[in-house]
């Protein structure tokens, strides 16, 4: 059987254990408080919105230069761009995607033969 102060540590040992543990997510919470509220007087809605719409603007360039669209490549660099250009650009290059979307580069076709005949095999064996 224990002592009594035996008991008595162990107890503020367990809880001194508990209070570290309990601790912790404590802390984060409160950083994680108080960078939210330096990020939004930092960073403005408005500056979010440039960022999400440059974003945007960067993806389909790259994504319309790989199928040559030059059009769609040209309003994705210029909505890239801050201002009523920018913008213009933007809306103009959500208008068209909602209407037609870009197509694929067509693919070159080479003509094959089908017969052996034309292209010099023989079939014969050769001995």
């Amino acid at each position: 059987m224990k002592s009594y102060k035996q008991f008595v540590s162990e107890s503020y040992q367990a809880r001194q254990n508990l209070n570290e543990f309990m601790g912790i997510p404590y802390l984060l919470s409160k950083g994680v408080k108080y960078g939210a509220k330096v990020a939004r007087k930092v960073v403005s809605p408005k500056d979010m919105y440039y960022g999400a719409r440059a974003a945007f603007g960067a993806g389909t360039a790259v994504d319309a230069y790989g199928k040559d669209d030059k059009v769609g490549t040209g309003l994705g660099a210029a909505s890239v761009l801050k201002g009523p250009l920018g913008g213009a650009a933007f809306i103009a290059q959500v208008v068209r995607g909602l209407r037609k979307p870009a197509k694929a580069a067509p693919t070159p076709t080479v003509n094959v033969p089908s017969t052996p005949e034309k292209v010099g095999i023989t079939t014969s064996k050769v001995k």
